[in-house]
């Protein structure tokens, strides 16, 4: 077995009747995303910029997995614009002990040793000034 930790970006298309609950939105795309990775057994974090509706994920799982899993996500008419920021082969789990943890200040830290240098410094910044900015 290959274990893979992806990290991507995408942008969040909100759809008219979440306008004003994005949070709850976010949740419920978490709240399934849980259900869904563990019965593939991926872990991940979702970590969601209530300033730019950006999402950064992380997942961890089987390549093979993951391919499939980064297939759906594609299609997701709720995801627009997806990068893969990483990619790559890892000897263990940084999220093992959840399907999709919900992302705030200390997770934020956490992701941010995951990406290359070469991240898109806008990205980078916008994500670091919500979570310096929020108190979860």
């Amino acid at each position: 077995m290959v274990l893979t930790r992806i990290v991507y970006h995408s942008k969040l298309v909100i759809p008219p009747d979440f306008r004003g609950y994005e949070e709850e939105f976010v949740e419920k795309i978490r709240s399934v995303s849980v259900i869904n990775n563990r019965k593939r057994e991926v872990s991940g974090v979702l970590l969601h910029n209530v300033n730019t509706d950006e999402l950064i994920q992380v997942l961890e799982g089987e390549d093979d997995v993951l391919d499939d899993l980064m297939e759906i996500i594609g299609k997701d008419v709720r995801h627009r614009g997806i990068r893969i920021m990483v990619r790559k082969e890892v000897d263990g789990r940084e999220y093992s002990n959840w399907g999709m943890l919900r992302g705030n200040k200390d997770s934020w830290k956490l992701v941010k040793l995951h990406l290359p240098a070469s991240a898109d410094p806008n990205v980078v910044g916008d994500f670091e000034e919500a979570f310096a900015l929020s108190n979860k």
